[in-house]
């Protein structure tokens, strides 16, 4: 039997972490498990009676997560993940919750994300779901003063833009250690709004929603993080020096290779995600890289057939399926 008040996490990302002590601090019973530092076996006494899963391991290790407890797991638990990656599956993008599917027969899922998590200053996440229950449960057990939670149906749009906002820090990093000034900064954030939406419309997500904490907040909360762990990957890349571990840089490099390949397949333009990839697969100087994009062909600024233009505002009651992220 289910407690409605229970939450299994599992691993231990640093977000990942944050959710599970605003809930533990709200009351909640919370029990953690990590694969590395536990065998299978306990995995089992952490899953069972629980009512939610967080599943709090990168993009990287999600699969072979999902299939170590997929033995002790049901499908009427929650399953809420924290991940931020993608991986390629023909002309689209295979994302956590695909995977998370594929591995287990846990269908309620959905995906904590936003840009930073601390409950001692103001701060906002945004929960993804196709089911309701989900974004209730999780507004119960992430509740505190300074953390507003708003929901949003567009799950695979959100994990996109989760996913994608962490190569476009990558950039910023690399401007941001080449000299260049607040300009060359806005333009790489504007810019990187119009190229997640291009590929998160192209692959079935809608376009409002990379406007919000997942995606153009993920990116936008990172310009003022000197220690976020993506701009410091970037200063190094801007001076010939790759990193080979982190699993934030990880988890962007699964995202910079699936998102340049589905790009090619379907001819959505994404100079910015091409110049990153010849940085760093194909050795090319940042300076080069920026020189390329500044040739490129401009038109209006805004794609016609992209609305972004709607505001999300919160509002106090659950929207039908489809909606954009509101407070609940």
């Amino acid at each position: 039997m289910t407690m409605p008040n229970h939450i299994a996490v599992i691993g231990q990302t640093p977000f990942g972490l944050a959710l599970a002590s605003i809930a533990e601090k709200g009351g909640a019973k919370v029990s953690y498990w990590h694969e590395i530092e536990n065998p299978p076996s306990n995995a089992q006494t952490t899953l069972e009676g629980s009512a939610v899963i967080l599943l709090a391991t990168p993009f990287q290790q999600l699969a072979a997560t999902a299939l170590s407890i997929s033995p002790f797991v049901t499908g009427d638990q929650i399953l809420l993940h924290t991940a931020r990656g993608l991986q390629v599956d023909r002309n689209s993008f295979q994302t956590s919750s695909t995977i998370i599917r594929k591995h287990t027969c846990l269908k309620k899922i959905g995906i904590v994300t936003g840009p930073a998590l601390d409950d001692t200053s103001p701060s906002g996440v945004v929960v993804a779901s196709h089911f309701p229950e989900v974004a209730r449960v999780s507004k119960k057990l992430f509740s505190a003063p300074n953390v507003m939670i708003f929901k949003n149906a567009d799950m695979e749009g959100i994990e996109l833009g989760a996913a994608l906002g962490q190569v476009f820090i990558l950039a910023l990093g690399i401007a941001d250690r080449l000299g260049f000034g607040s300009g060359t900064l806005a333009l790489i954030i504007t810019r990187s709004l119009t190229e997640m939406t291009r590929l998160g419309v192209v692959t079935g997500a809608k376009a409002a929603t990379f406007s919000g904490l997942s995606g153009l907040g993920e990116v936008t909360a990172a310009l003022t993080d000197k220690t976020h762990p993506l701009i410091e990957a970037g200063n190094q890349i801007a001076v010939g020096q790759f990193p080979d571990d982190g699993d934030r840089y990880k988890e962007a490099l699964c995202t910079l290779d699936a998102s340049t390949r589905v790009a090619r397949k379907t001819g959505v333009p994404t100079p910015i995600l091409f110049a990153l990839q010849n940085i760093i697969h194909k050795r090319y100087p940042a300076e080069k890289a920026v020189s390329e994009i500044l040739s490129t062909a401009t038109g209006l600024e805004q794609d016609p057939v992209f609305d972004i233009s709607n505001e999300s505002l919160p509002i106090p009651t659950l929207a039908p399926p489809g909606g954009k992220e509101k407070s609940i």
